[in-house]
């Protein structure tokens, strides 16, 4: 049931090898630069959008099937986007 489903997506989310790289990298200096506050505000943040993404796209989907392969290919689209401008400023920097 869903249950399933959205245990075996946490899984996949906790054992992401980029989720795990994020956390090391980017998250931790975020954690070190800012408050509690600013640290709650992002957790909560992230898990809001987390939520109302995932129930959307599952009530959309059951609405549209066409839904779900789009939002698949623009989110993989925006993720490649972000790889390479991460890309592109590491070996700026490292050029330096």
């Amino acid at each position: 049931g869903i249950k399933n489903h959205y245990l075996t997506g946490v899984a996949i989310g906790f054992t992401n090898p980029a989720a795990i790289l994020w956390w090391i990298t980017a998250g931790a200096a975020l954690i070190a630069s800012t408050n509690i506050t600013g640290v709650a505000g992002f957790f909560i943040g992230v898990i809001l959008w987390v939520v109302s993404f995932s129930v959307a796209l599952h009530y959309a989907k059951t609405k549209a099937e066409w839904i779900y392969p789009v939002v698949t290919l623009v989110s993989g689209v925006v993720l490649l986007f972000f790889s390479i401008v991460l890309a592109y400023n590491a070996v700026t920097l490292i050029l330096k």
